[in-house]
């Protein structure tokens, strides 16, 4: 009886510890599938760099997004948060690569619970991807190696960022990484003379006090 306890304590415990670990897996499986299946719909029409001047947007209040947003790992949000959406190729809106880090990741519209668990999340309120002005995007700082935003610690300046929007491909290179307060939202500033991109996600990994910021930019 007790080998019979203690098998089945073994077992158990197994699971706890691997649950995490096949959990995130699974979320890399579907984000992957989702990128191949926009790029397949994508890729007969795509162009690279497409210069073109769109309407101009104004500049709407921002207060609080940064703010507010949750950028951690997500390993202490209910399972029901990541099955709020369930996610068909028409709800990605784009697909984010950075060769440097070895990362590719649908783009989803919103920086929800349930958006930032499959994606990374297109800031409401910034410019839609590839515009003139400033396109905010977030992403969890994922525990797990290579998973989202774990490794944009890592990037350069001079490191390229493609995001691919539809038929249109545009290259960002990095000009600036910076550790700013979860408050300061002045790094969405926009300005209508470039295609400013900036990414954002939580810092340190493990008990985030600041947001990690990297800016970069479309040399036109």
């Amino acid at each position: 009886m007790r080998k019979k306890i203690a098998v089945f304590c073994f077992i158990a415990g197994l699971l706890i510890i691997v649950s995490p670990f096949v959990w995130g897996k699974y979320q890399d499986m579907q984000s992957e599938k989702q990128a191949e299946e926009y790029l397949e719909e994508s890729m007969a029409l795509q162009s690279v760099l497409v210069n073109y001047v769109p309407e101009e947007i104004e500049e709407l209040g921002v207060q609080g997004l940064v703010e507010d947003m949750e950028l951690q790992d997500g390993r202490n949000q209910s399972e029901e948060a990541y099955e709020d959406v369930e996610y068909q190729t028409d709800d990605v809106i784009g697909v984010i690569r950075i060769p440097a880090i070895d990362l590719e990741y649908p783009i989803i519209e919103g920086t929800g619970d349930a958006q930032l668990a499959k994606g990374i999340g297109r800031i409401s309120y910034t410019d839609s991807l590839g515009e003139y002005g400033n396109t905010g995007l977030a992403g969890h700082r994922a525990h797990r190696f290579g998973r989202l935003f774990n490794r944009l610690d890592e990037l350069e300046n001079n490191d390229v960022i493609q995001i691919i929007s539809g038929e249109y491909s545009y290259e960002y290179v990095v000009y600036e990484k910076i550790i700013v307060e979860p408050s300061d939202i002045s790094v969405l500033n926009r300005n209508g003379d470039f295609r400013v991109l900036t990414l954002v996600t939580c810092d340190p990994m493990i008990d985030p006090t600041h947001r990690l910021i990297i800016h970069a930019y479309i040399p036109d």
